[in-house]
């Protein structure tokens, strides 16, 4: 399911820089996630389209792409995006690659291929939260807590 209007597609379209996350704690039970794309629209980061999606996969991501494309075109615009922010769920990366390019350059900023100027940009916060669950993994998180020393040096990894 995915929850949107013109008006917002419309304006999803004029932003250079979209933003994607999926929450699942705050989601309908039938549902694995609830999917937000959001935009940079006049310097303000704006939710513009909401997805109940039963499955985090790779399929799934690339039907809400295909989606929004059709949407756009319909109502005249293109969605084309310059920068995408993500977290790092292959599935995501995957499908956007699979919709937007046929090739990715696999790094933490990736250029489409068949659109030079579009770049998909990791998630900073997404990125530091798999460190730390990695840091409480291997039972340092103690250490990292109660000693500077000890965050500066696992911080540089």
């Amino acid at each position: 399911m995915i929850f949107s209007t013109k008006v917002f597609i419309e304006m999803l379209c004029e932003c250079e820089a979209i933003l994607t996350d999926g929450t699942f704690k705050t989601r309908p039970i039938m549902f694995a996630q609830v999917y937000v794309i959001m935009g940079k629209y006049l310097g303000e980061v704006i939710p513009f389209v909401w997805c109940l999606t039963p499955k985090k996969t790779q399929p799934r991501y690339e039907k809400i792409f295909n989606i929004l494309k059709k949407k756009a075109d319909k109502y005249g615009g293109k969605f084309e995006p310059q920068q995408v922010y993500l977290d790092f769920e292959v599935a995501a990366i995957n499908a956007l690659e699979n919709v937007v390019s046929s090739d990715l350059n696999k790094a933490m900023d990736m250029s489409i291929g068949s659109f030079p100027n579009v770049v998909i940009h990791g998630c900073w916060y997404h990125f530091t939260q798999s460190i730390y669950r990695n840091i409480q993994k291997i039972g340092l998180a103690s250490m990292y807590e109660k000693k500077k020393d000890a965050q500066t040096w696992l911080r540089s990894f």
